[in-house]
């Protein structure tokens, strides 16, 4: 059996589910979702990401970008019920 480091499956399991996100749409109604926000609400709170807090634009930013985080991202808003 192949045994990976701690951040090396931390590493899989995100892109993993960056996978299935991309597969499930999850992405993609979060982008309509925010293009569908007053400019107003934008830089509200949406989540509390490492002890960061985030706004719906740096949350925006993550994930148009495909970054490492815009997996754990879609997921917390995904457990919230927010998408």
């Amino acid at each position: 059996m192949l045994q990976l480091s701690f951040k090396a499956a931390e590493t899989f399991k995100s892109n993993l589910y960056l996978i299935y996100a991309m597969e499930k749409g999850i992405r993609e109604r979060f982008l309509k979702i925010y293009a569908d926000l007053p400019l107003s609400l934008r830089k509200e709170i949406i989540l509390v990401l490492d002890k960061e807090p985030m706004t719906w634009n740096a949350t925006y930013i993550e994930i148009f970008n495909n970054t490492k985080k815009s997996p754990i991202i879609l997921k917390k808003l995904r457990e919230m019920k927010i998408i």
